[in-house]
């Protein structure tokens, strides 16, 4: 099951209920921090950049453009290509777009589903406000496929 927190830029209704709450608290400030700087309108190779100088002066891992096999009846049967993954836990998608679509959503669950991970951020930076989704993948791996 994934839940998700769709309410935008006002924020996560209980970041107890998160896992890694200061990785996850510390990743918000980052997303508003590029946003708070640069604004809309930029591509999106842009703001992915922007954030990962980000990362880097806080010193928190990262792999950028990382690729997870899609499995279906025991077999690959495609790949997808995730923007980021910090620090080996949370998958972090970056938009540039005015509004942002369902079909971004559904994108980033399927990573969630497809990479083991937990924790999904859909960041759209080309809206006014911005708009940070937030996606908890509650199904158990025995492992991650990253």
């Amino acid at each position: 099951m994934i839940k998700k927190d769709d309410e935008g830029s006002r924020g996560i209704s209980n970041e107890k209920e998160l896992l890694y709450p200061e990785l996850t608290y510390k990743l918000r400030g980052i997303f508003f921090e590029v946003y708070n700087e640069l604004g809309p309108g930029f591509k999106e190779s842009v703001y992915v950049e922007a954030i990962k100088k980000c990362l880097k002066e806080h010193r928190i891992r990262f792999r950028e453009e990382v690729h997870v096999p899609v499995h279906f009846k025991g077999g690959k049967v495609g790949d997808h290509r995730i923007d980021l993954v910090v620090d080996g836990k949370i998958v972090v998608e970056v938009k540039a777009v005015e509004t942002s679509h369902s079909q971004f959503r559904s994108q980033t669950v399927s990573y969630l589903r497809a990479s083991g991970l937990s924790i999904g951020f859909l960041v759209n930076f080309g809206s006014r406000p911005l708009q940070v989704f937030t996606f908890r993948n509650r199904i158990k791996r025995d492992t991650k496929r990253i």
